[in-house]
């Protein structure tokens, strides 16, 4: 299988052990809090229904930031707090993040570099770096931008091929307690596997795709580029939770993996309708030629 991150062996490690005691204790392919920070994050989007945030799910407390060590939140330049959507730490300085992320709120355009700032170690949304209780203390902080790449056959309509990355101006520290790369690799969850979601966290189980009749497709979508996960009522990520990460444990590994990335869902949010993620494993040698040698790939 191959393997692609920032850090041989180094990638998929949470900071907490508590996440890895969990994972053994179910013994099942998730992880726990995957989706918390972008849910939290997302609470204050206000593009989003209802305050666009996670619907059901359970927060994460975790002062240190090292229970979801790769999320990042990506917020408009000169709006503290107001939430874009979510992403993950592939690289020191390369995130992923959903394609409809980077455009314009009219869809016309690819927002410019210096309109948005990545932010790292956030506790709640309203963290936009430097000292404050809302961001993991003495790590926290924000990054800019200098590179936005959406994959070249993006569908704004569609949302075929939904998956971009942001290029920072500068590393993130990956040894800090708040920041890490998360896994890319080959795997691909298994249909009945429980997941989360992408500082507020759902479990998902992987529905079966074209089969079940909550993961089927309007004319013209690619459903073979996404992942269908959820279906359950009342409990959904939702508006501003776009561009997180479907998380998975891995336990020959001993370390987590991201399998999808929060694109979109056919009806209201938590309607029991299965949730669409861009399935990453079908863009791996896109994401690696992107990042300017940033995330690197192991046998």
């Amino acid at each position: 299988m191959l393997m692609f991150s920032a850090f041989a062996g180094n990638c998929g490690v949470p900071r907490s052990p508590d996440v890895i005691q969990l994972a053994s204790q179910f013994q099942l392919n998730f992880f726990p809090a995957a989706t918390v920070l972008a849910q939290q994050v997302a609470s204050l989007n206000s593009t989003g229904n209802k305050g666009g945030k996670v619907v059901g799910g359970q927060d994460v407390i975790d002062p240190t930031g090292g229970l979801l060590c790769w999320q990042v939140a990506i917020q408009l330049k000169g709006l503290p707090g107001l939430v874009r959507c979510g992403g993950s730490i592939i690289g020191s300085r390369t995130i992923l993040t959903a394609g409809h992320c980077v455009m314009s709120n009219r869809g016309s355009s690819i927002r410019s570099a210096d309109s948005s700032v990545v932010v790292v170690g956030a506790l709640d949304s309203s963290f936009s770096g430097g000292i404050s209780d809302h961001g993991a203390a003495g790590c926290g902080r924000s990054y800019r931008v200098a590179q936005v790449i959406q994959h070249p056959d993006f569908h704004k309509i569609l949302l075929n091929n939904d998956v971009a990355l942001l290029i920072l101006e500068e590393d993130i520290d990956l040894s800090a307690r708040c920041s890490c790369a998360i896994c890319l690799t080959g795997k691909i969850p298994n249909t009945g596997e429980w997941n989360p979601v992408p500082l507020k966290f759902i479990y998902q189980q992987i529905l079966q795709n074209f089969v079940s009749p909550k993961c089927r497709y309007a004319n013209g979508v690619n459903g073979d580029n996404f992942l269908c996960a959820g279906g359950v009522i009342g409990t959904d990520n939702c508006y501003g939770d776009s561009g997180g990460p479907l998380v998975c444990y891995d336990s020959r590994q001993a370390s987590y993996y991201q399998s999808g990335i929060v694109s979109f869902g056919p009806g209201a949010c938590g309607d029991g309708q299965g949730s669409r993620y861009t399935k990453v494993e079908k863009y791996l040698q896109w994401i690696v030629a992107s990042a300017n040698g940033d995330v690197s790939i192991l046998e």
